[in-house]
């Protein structure tokens, strides 16, 4: 279990992306048990699929680095658990319910040297096709200047109007989302 963006994923052949929590839950009987291992490092969780002759199925938690912090959680019900484990952590905080929806986003529009033409094509070709789509994930594109990025600028080239172009999307009822790629300056004193 590795928290990681991972690139080429593969659904067949690759570990899940993203976020990880180590936590189980279990139902015996009549009792609900979780056991939320609290560790950052990259850890390994096996549930119980081993076939060995010498142990029954067992379950294994093994990590990299790190204390063996862990808790367990016990209650009647599996609610009862699940609302343990959330009192101790806290509960998902949700996006808006635009986030929700269908997001365009493609890097052949923001690379475009007419980036500003492809993505005002774009809310036209989702009216025209009846798409509903809810936002648009500007890839960084848009900021390119001679082969480099930079946040929070617009390439003036490919997006002459941008306060023309954002409202546009906003007209149509899209909400635009920028990719940033937290990067720091040459000669910052963050390198």
């Amino acid at each position: 279990m590795r928290n990681l963006d991972a690139m080429g994923y593969n659904a067949v052949s690759t570990d899940p992306l993203y976020k990880h929590i180590p936590f189980t839950l279990t139902r015996r009987d009549d009792v609900s048990y979780g056991l939320f291992y609290d560790n950052l490092s990259s850890c390994w969780l096996d549930l119980g699929n081993e076939i060995d002759n010498y142990h029954t199925a067992y379950r294994r938690w093994q990590a990299e680095a790190g204390d063996i912090d862990y808790y367990i959680f016990t209650g009647k019900r599996v609610l009862d658990v699940t609302k343990a484990f959330v009192r101790l952590t806290g509960k998902t905080l949700f996006g808006p319910k635009w986030s929700l929806g269908y997001s365009g986003s493609t890097m052949h529009y923001t690379d475009a040297p007419d980036a500003q033409n492809q993505l005002m094509n774009f809310i036209r070709l989702c009216e025209e096709h009846a798409i509903p789509c809810d936002s648009f994930q500007l890839s960084s594109g848009y900021t390119s200047i001679n082969g480099k990025r930079y946040v929070f600028n617009w390439n003036h080239d490919k997006v002459p109007q941008p306060k023309v172009m954002s409202q546009a999307f906003h007209d149509a009822g899209l909400k635009l989302a920028d990719n940033i790629k937290a990067v720091p300056a040459a000669g910052s004193s963050a390198l």
